[in-house]
């Protein structure tokens, strides 16, 4: 279908958007809304029915809900229990947990790390007019490349149905490079597609097509309920400049034997299996409030009703009503006829009613089984154990042994892998599609892309037994430095310790040099014994000087001002008259 033959087709019957929506579309949604579920922390809202507070019958609104999530909660949540009474339902409501949100926020950090921290990749084009525009910030305010470290990760893990396009503006005059407009459109603005249309959804109702050979805009009027102004800029390029953001491809069987398919998200696993870590995790809860000890006591007849529960009252002037006796419900104990002590309460019983008691305790604790709540947690932190595996995050735990550390290793390593060729492929589209509009010609050379080989997979503390072992293996200090810098840089260091080991780098020469190599160095006269200690006194006079000074004073000073705090500090240690025994050309003293 054409976008000429689709806007005709609803311009006449507004209801054929609807009706025309393929169903693996609402499937597209679906993967869109299951996953977003849990990744952007959606809670539900719910009631709180407290008698004697300003919360009665008050409804809370979380800022993350949203009510076209509330299918799941009722579907895959809470609805397990059908006899459950409202104000333990609405309980369960507010304790719902967003624990895999940050579970699944660890995860895309760990890919981001993975793919981004070397700095080894690009995106860019040969043609200087396109490599302008994609250096500019024309993709949601990003540089292309930023928008491809930043942003894009996420939409993929999110939305793997949704689209990335690129279209000319429809309020522009003339169709230039700086008339392009680059947008992410989610799987729930989708109307249409197949190979040759895309149409969506703006949030003003008007619809764009996105056809092989145009753009077009059809605005829609909500008064009248129709559609009209149709505003089109054709490109006669012959290709679609929209690409999906894929995942794991799911192809589907339909008695038409079409081309249905729909992606699953990368972390499709992960997604399922935090339902029932949800889940348990709500149990748990309930089983930790029905199992606090359970209060046995005895309520005394209410003394002013005397268990009638009513009292009697005056009557309005009316004789059948003077005839009959009125009374009210008893206000001291709310028509039970018993009066219920607050656990504060101290009971007071004479000697003479102790003694008719026969043993009977007027308040008891009954323990229940706390064995339950100890087999649902060990549920619960194995549900959890899987959501980590399934989502790779085991890789990230010291604790590992060997063989497990390096299986889980290989697996992420290959699912780095899949998200890699996956993210640049769209990019390498994108830059495409932009270079295409703007030269007004397809040129699939037109793409410049960089794509990360090595994936720095390794924990802190492996890193830096590698890095040891370099230095013991007599690698390049610069080689070390770098490795080191960039270790500390993409870790979760503090600004003050990126900063002290870039000094450290910068003041010792011999901080990256191995052992043997400064005692050749030393006994052939290269370097002097000042310099060693020197090397020796570094670390720890910079320590104590940014104890002394304050971390404020030294995240504000350059190199140089450091540099000098440090040789007055070191002066104490070195060797006074020391005679070089190496001077700088070349000749002995």
């Amino acid at each position: 279908m054409t976008a000429n033959e689709y806007i005709a087709l609803i311009t006449s019957d507004p209801a054929k958007v609807s009706e025309i929506k393929s169903p693996i579309i609402v499937k597209w949604e679906e993967v869109y809304l299951r996953t977003t579920f849990h990744t952007l922390g959606i809670k539900p809202k719910y009631e709180v029915n407290r008698k004697s507070s300003y919360w009665y019958n008050k409804t809370v609104t979380p800022a993350s809900y949203d009510p076209k999530y509330e299918s799941i909660f009722e579907g895959d949540i809470f609805n397990r229990y059908p006899t459950i009474s409202k104000e333990r339902y609405n309980w369960q409501r507010s304790i719902y947990p967003t624990i895999a949100k940050s579970m699944f926020t660890q995860a895309l950090r760990e890919i981001k790390g993975a793919l981004f921290q070397l700095g080894t990749y690009d995106a860019t084009s040969h043609e200087k007019n396109t490599k302008a525009f994609l250096e500019g910030n024309n993709f949601n305010c990003k540089s292309l490349k930023n928008y491809i470290r930043e942003v894009l990760p996420s939409q993929m893990v999110n939305d793997p149905n949704g689209f990335l396009v690129v279209h000319y503006d429809f309020e522009a005059e003339t169709a230039t490079a700086n008339d392009l407009v680059f947008r992410y459109v989610s799987s729930e603005k989708i109307k249409f597609f197949d190979k040759s249309l895309l149409v969506f959804e703006n949030a003003d109702k008007s619809l764009i097509a996105i056809d092989a050979n145009s753009h077009s805009k059809l605005s829609y009027n909500k008064k009248e309920e129709r559609y009209y102004n149709l505003v089109s800029v054709p490109h006669n390029l012959s290709i679609l400049t929209a690409i999906q953001l894929g995942g794991y491809y799911v192809a589907v069987d339909n008695e038409n034997h079409d081309d249905s398919m729909y992606y699953d998200s990368f972390f499709s696993a992960g997604v399922e299996l935090a339902y029932p870590v949800v889940r348990q995790f709500i149990d748990n809860e309930s089983l930790a409030k029905d199992l606090i000890p359970i209060v046995q006591q005895v309520d005394p007849t209410c003394p002013e009703c005397e268990g009638d529960m009513t009292i009697p009252v005056p009557c309005p002037d009316s004789e059948a009503d003077s005839a009959k006796g009125c009374t009210e419900i008893c206000g001291t104990c709310e028509g039970k006829g018993t009066v219920s002590r607050n656990m504060g309460d101290v009971y007071t019983v004479d000697f003479e009613a102790a003694k008719e008691m026969n043993g009977l305790k007027l308040v008891d604790y009954i323990t229940p089984q706390t064995a339950i709540i100890t087999a649902t947690e060990e549920r619960f932190y194995k549900l959890l154990d899987e959501l980590r595996s399934a989502l790779y995050l085991n890789n990230a735990e010291e604790a590992q042994s060997g063989v497990a550390k390096t299986i889980d290793q290989e697996k992420m390593r290959k699912f780095v892998s899949d998200f890699s060729n996956q993210l640049f492929e769209v990019a390498r589209n994108l830059i495409i599609f932009c270079d295409a509009l703007i030269n007004l010609k397809v040129n699939p050379s037109a793409a410049c892309i960089v794509q990360p080989t090595q994936f720095g997979l390794e924990s802190e503390a492996e890193q830096s037994e590698r890095i040891a072992k370099m230095k013991e293996g007599g690698f390049d200090s610069l080689i070390l430095r770098t490795k080191t810098e960039a270790m500390i840089n993409t870790g979760n260091s503090s600004d003050e310790v990126k900063k002290m080991a870039k000094v450290l780098g910068m003041y010792d020469p011999l901080r990256y040099q191995n052992e043997k190599s400064i005692e050749r160095k030393t006994a052939l006269g290269i370097i002097t014994k000042n310099a060693c200690i020197k090397s020796l006194y570094a670390e720890n006079e910079l320590q104590k000087l940014v104890h002394q000074k304050g971390k404020d004073w030294f995240m504000r000073q350059d190199y140089e001002a450091i540099a000098a705090e440090l040789d007055r500090e070191i002066q104490k240690h070195l060797i006074v008259n020391e005679r070089p025994i190496y001077v700088a050309d070349g000749e002995g003293a």
